[in-house]
């Protein structure tokens, strides 16, 4: 596969779901309306027109909600797979085509039901010279039979989906022929950021996972730059140009898959993105990390008001689900306090532990977000199951989290899901990675440990190219059973191309 000239291929992506809606999302070059059919599995199709709403300089892009952009389509049904496809009207060319499935009845919120979701971050296929690294090959062709064989109903890709500073070789922030990517204007830096989506994401497994299962999306620091935000030049106009056309982009491929409330249009964008969703037993939150951190005197700002309120809200109207989970693209658990606070001291090294949550400036952002989550546990959902999920660190783990007075929580990490590339940096830290035995809440300290493998010839933390499935199980109502969690990694075999094994196992949590 060349990934320069399948870049401007046509593709469509389901987005969030609900139990009688659907999100889908498009991208072509030619001119619409678009005409969608859509149908259930071994049912008649529908069929209607969607008006063609792409602005110039949205490259193509076009998110739509069914039924509510195509009132005559009527509702979806609830727990209910679909087939659709979209086509040009007025020349027939194929858009794209897929499925996914419909979310339980909202009703439907525990008793005898299971199901499981897949989530991955770090997708940098690429060595530095440009061409596809072997091993992120093979991962990405494992990909989706792994996810059939485990009954995946929805993906969560939670930060660094495409990186605008590598592959070393084609480094999009840098000067280049024309002038430096800082001195353009804010569309022409968007058209910069968008053709990395294009690129990225021009592998044909990377599009149909997008286009056969439903996929929330929140973005991280590569999807602007390494270290967005931990630098005070970053707060700088040039730089702040390049973070609106890292935004603008981020929403045409990303955000406008959510139907954020507010305006998420390119032109008028909300402060954040972060969102959330419910799916039967479970409730999702999907904190946002990147749009309002900056570096502020002694204390870094990693989130807004407005995010830790949403938080808060989210919980407590979801205290009634069995599972609820965190996203948090950053995991809360890497290296040790002490590790950090020498890491901070290092010349020319900082900013590697600045987007840490227990470096110095931003230990208030994580006592404040450790308070919230404590007092959901400990006084709205004592018997409810927490769960953290985190990319970033090129390292997979599970970790359990217990305060002093007994209220936990759990973390899942899964990183990487192609990036191959290692360098010396990377293999010091795994050497000290997922190594704490507790991370300091105000004068308290919270109790780490690293859970254990369920099956032979596994490791936690795991090294290699992975994708986290968390399978949810409700608890029998008529027994008093509690919902239980499973955290697995899945790799590629490198004894059998083209399939996966597991690398680590929770076992039922």
């Amino acid at each position: 596969m060349n990934p320069e000239a399948a870049a401007s291929a046509p593709m469509v992506a389901v987005g969030a779901v609900g139990d009688r809606s659907a999100r889908l999302w498009l991208r072509f070059d030619g001119s619409g309306p678009f005409f969608l059919e859509i149908w259930p599995r071994g049912g008649a199709p529908r069929a209607a027109q969607v008006a063609d709403r792409r602005a110039p300089g949205d490259d193509g892009t076009m998110a739509f909600t069914v039924p509510g952009d195509v009132p005559s389509l009527g509702p979806l049904a609830p727990a209910t797979a679909y087939g659709y496809r979209i086509t040009a009207t007025g020349t027939g060319a194929l858009v794209g085509e897929g499925r996914f499935e419909t979310a339980p009845a909202e009703q439907a919120r525990a008793g005898g039901g299971s199901f499981a979701f897949a989530f991955m971050s770090c997708h940098q296929p690429f060595q530095p010279d440009g061409s596809v690294h072997p091993e992120s090959a093979r991962m990405l062709a494992a990909l989706e039979p792994a996810l059939e064989a485990h009954g995946v109903k929805y993906l969560l890709f939670i930060g660094d989906q495409i990186y605008a500073d590598a592959p070393k070789g084609r480094r999009l922030l840098r000067a280049d022929s024309e002038r430096p990517l800082l001195g353009l204007p804010v569309e022409a830096i968007r058209a910069r950021y968008q053709e990395r989506y294009r690129r990225f994401w021009a592998f044909p497994e990377m599009r149909r996972l997008q286009a056969r299962w439903p996929t929330w999306c929140i973005w991280d620091d590569h999807e602007i730059t390494d270290d967005w935000g931990a630098r005070r030049v970053h707060r700088r106009p040039a730089w702040q140009r390049v973070f609106e056309g890292a935004r603008r982009a981020f929403i045409d491929y990303q955000a406008s898959r959510a139907a954020l409330p507010g305006s998420s249009s390119a032109s008028s964008p909300p402060p954040a993105f972060h969102h959330s969703f419910a799916w039967g037993s479970s409730a999702t939150f999907l904190m946002d990390l990147c749009s309002q951190r900056a570096a502020e005197g002694r204390h870094a700002r990693v989130y807004g008001e407005d995010q830790l309120a949403a938080l808060s809200a989210f919980l407590r109207d979801q205290r009634s689900r069995p599972v609820v989970f965190v996203v948090l693209t950053v995991p809360l658990v890497y290296q040790p306090d002490r590790v950090v606070r020498l890491g901070e001291r290092v010349p020319g090294q900082g900013m590697i532990f600045a987007g840490r949550w227990n470096a110095a400036r931003n230990r208030r952002a994580l006592d404040r977000l450790l308070e919230v989550l404590r007092a959901h546990r400990r006084h709205a959902a004592p018997d409810q199951k927490l769960v953290l999920l985190s990319g970033d660190v090129h390292q997979g783990a599970a970790v359990s989290l217990r305060w002093p007075t007994g209220e936990q929580a759990y973390q899942f990490v899964s990183s990487p899901v192609t990036n191959a590339v290692r360098d010396w940096k990377e293999r010091i830290a795994r050497r000290l990675a997922f190594t704490m035995g507790h991370v300091r809440h105000g004068a308290e300290r919270i109790a780490v440990e690293r859970l254990s493998c369920a099956g032979p010839d596994q490791s936690n933390p795991f090294n290699g190219l992975n994708v986290g499935v968390v399978s949810v199980e409700d608890g029998a109502p008529e027994s008093g059973a509690a919902a239980s969690v499973r955290f697995q990694l899945l790799t590629h075999d490198e004894r059998a191309p083209g399939a996966a094994r597991v690398a680590y196992d929770s076992g039922p949590l």
